[in-house]
């Protein structure tokens, strides 16, 4: 579904003569570099994110959700009663490829925002960080966006997004041995990674997972 509604996306851009940076300042909280990885079919957008480009424009919402591949909101609110949370709601980033060495929160690791009620995030810098690949399967599919408390150190057994030396971050469950690190992926194809205790950056804590359906 991700490359019809890149192409799509990218029809209706060009139709009304905007370029990706001109599409990225009519919506609120996506960048035009995602945008651009959204019309090549590289990412598959959250349902927040497609109803912001719809807006932004000026497609049927509808059309653009089943695309996307979610039902629409005619749909949904037919079948189920849709759940408000109480409170208010905070906006939080999030990131997709992090690289070592490079600023959390530059314009090129940014995907979009999500909310998410205040009572959630306290006591700390969060941000979203969503899942390329099958190292987490089943659990956690690509594509979950995982909630991450900002932090330099965990405990053993807990989740956590790591560079494992150089390279992108990933998200791994870290295990501590006397001197060494372990860093176990939740699909049992992939190997245990054993590496030395200043070897390992970490960058937080996972707390949450969210996914679509």
């Amino acid at each position: 579904m991700s490359k019809q509604f890149g192409d799509l996306i990218k029809q209706a851009r060009l139709k009304e003569d905007l370029s990706l940076r001109d599409l990225a300042g009519l919506c609120t909280g996506i960048s035009f570099s995602y945008i651009n990885k959204l019309e090549k079919g590289l990412y598959e957008p959250s349902r927040q994110v497609v109803l912001e480009l719809a807006k932004a424009l000026g497609l049927s919402p509808d059309k653009v959700l089943i695309t996307a591949g979610y039902a629409a909101d005619r749909i949904m609110e037919a079948q189920t009663n849709i759940y408000q949370p109480a409170g208010a709601m905070a906006q939080i980033p999030v990131l997709g490829v992090i690289r070592m060495g490079q600023s959390l929160y530059a314009e090129e690791n940014l995907i979009g925002y999500e909310w998410i009620p205040e009572r959630e995030i306290q006591g700390g810098e969060f941000f979203f960080f969503q899942v390329k690949g099958d190292a987490m399967e089943p659990q956690i599919p690509e594509g979950s966006r995982v909630l991450i408390r900002k932090q330099e150190d965990i405990k053993s057994g807990e989740m956590g997004l790591v560079f494992p030396g150089e390279g992108e971050a990933v998200l791994r469950k870290v295990i501590y041995g006397e001197d060494y690190l372990v860093l176990q992926s939740l699909n049992p194809k992939y190997p245990l990674l054993v590496c030395k205790a200043g070897q390992i950056g970490i960058i937080g804590r996972a707390k949450k997972v969210v996914f679509d359906l």
